[in-house]
């Protein structure tokens, strides 16, 4: 049977029992196994590294997912690894660079009222730990290699068979931007007095100067060994955690974690005109 997207790709469908390929093992690949899993749908994640490793920074998650991991039986264990965010804060670098100036404050806490569930933040790593824990090892082949074509996208298993899947259609855009991850040890209180609250913030802090930028990384450099060459002047960063004088620095956090678990990272955005494309469907975390 041709696909009416795209006649030169052939298949026989078996309704019945088909088997779902899955790239990648992230939070979108491994929440969708867990849906096949309930649904008794036979499906392999195929992951590219040869280790899966407790990398990235803070992850949130609003109330519309979490009707979603009620129904898998995820959100009690969701409710422990996690803090409640109620509000997120705006501030801009002062032109002196000496402080950081307050622009605005967004309140959310009234989505939990509304919907029944809170905005809630937690570690990429225990997400990720937590979604793993309900997929079976053996769905899991790592070290298999996914490769990007014009059309299609090619897997290499380890054993050495090859497969091909259509790569979705219609790629107008790509946006590249690149990310410091990571999670910090246990901090002092003293050090940061947020860190003794019972909830989570999420604040954002636009630079005064011109925004940063660096050859030095690819989209290929996800992992702790990619972190060695953080440019000295991202450490000087002002965050908002803690007191005024001196100010909390993305060099004291970075001083804080210990080096397996800061991450550089490229990150490629891209905007396609379609979702899916024969039988290959886009997702994500």
């Amino acid at each position: 049977m041709s696909d009416l997207n795209n006649p030169s790709i052939h298949y026989t469908p078996n309704p019945s029992n088909p088997k779902i390929i899955i790239a990648g093992a992230g939070l979108g690949g491994l929440t969708l196994a867990i849906l096949l899993e309930k649904a008794s749908i036979d499906y392999e994640i195929l992951e590219r590294a040869t280790a899966l490793k407790p990398l990235g920074s803070a992850t949130g998650l609003a109330p519309n997912l979490m009707p979603l991991l009620e129904q898998l039986g995820l959100l009690d264990e969701l409710k422990k690894i996690s803090l409640e965010c109620m509000s997120g804060g705006i501030y801009k670098d002062s032109p002196n660079g000496e402080s950081l100036d307050f622009l605005s404050k967004t309140d959310i806490s009234a989505l939990k009222e509304f919907s029944g569930y809170a905005t809630v933040i937690m570690s990429r790593p225990d997400l990720h730990a937590l979604l793993l824990s309900h997929v079976p090892s053996h769905k899991i082949i790592l070290g298999s290699v996914s490769c990007l074509y014009h059309r299609e996208v090619k897997m290499a298993y380890s054993s050495g068979l090859e497969g091909c899947l259509p790569k979705s259609d219609g790629e107008d855009m790509k946006v590249c931007h690149m990310s410091i991850l990571g999670t910090t040890n246990s901090i002092d209180p003293s050090i940061v007095p947020l860190s003794k609250d019972g909830f989570s913030r999420c604040d954002t802090v636009l630079g005064y100067k011109n925004p940063h930028s660096s050859d030095a990384f690819k989209n290929s450099d996800w992992g702790s060994e990619s972190s060695g060459s953080i440019q000295e002047d991202w450490r000087a960063f002002k965050l908002p955690l803690g007191p005024d004088n001196p100010y909390i620095t993305i060099g004291d956090l970075i001083n804080l974690t210990e080096n397996d678990n800061v991450t550089k990272v490229m990150l490629e955005e891209k905007l396609y005109t379609t979702w899916h494309h024969g039988r290959t469907v886009l997702m994500g975390d």
